[in-house]
């Protein structure tokens, strides 16, 4: 996702996205090298299929990972219909990000 315009959420615009949008946010951390990783198949998911992404930079948003119970990144909520269907933390390979997307 590095060469691709990339959309941040705060706490003021966190739940428009849900509200809006069936996709994928991503809980990110420059300082962790999974976060990375998951970058990197998140772009790898949005070459294969037309879906909304956006990512929250877990430094800059401390209390939007309060509120949502996040601990860590890299940390991957998956949004359908309005609302969070599932919750993942850890690094996965686009293959099982989309499996939990197209099963939720």
């Amino acid at each position: 996702m590095h060469a691709a315009k990339r959309t941040f959420l705060t706490q003021r615009d966190y739940h428009d996205f849900i509200r809006d949008h069936d996709g994928l946010i991503l809980f990110t951390s420059r300082r962790d090298p999974g976060s990375t990783i998951m970058e990197d198949a998140l772009a790898d998911i949005s070459a294969q299929i037309p879906i909304s992404i956006a990512f929250i930079d877990s430094e800059a948003e401390p209390e939007l990972l309060r509120s949502t119970g996040v601990d860590h990144a890299p940390s991957l909520f998956i949004a359908k219909d309005g609302k969070i269907r599932f919750r993942l933390a850890g690094v996965m390979d686009p293959g099982e990000v989309l499996s939990y997307y197209r099963n939720s």
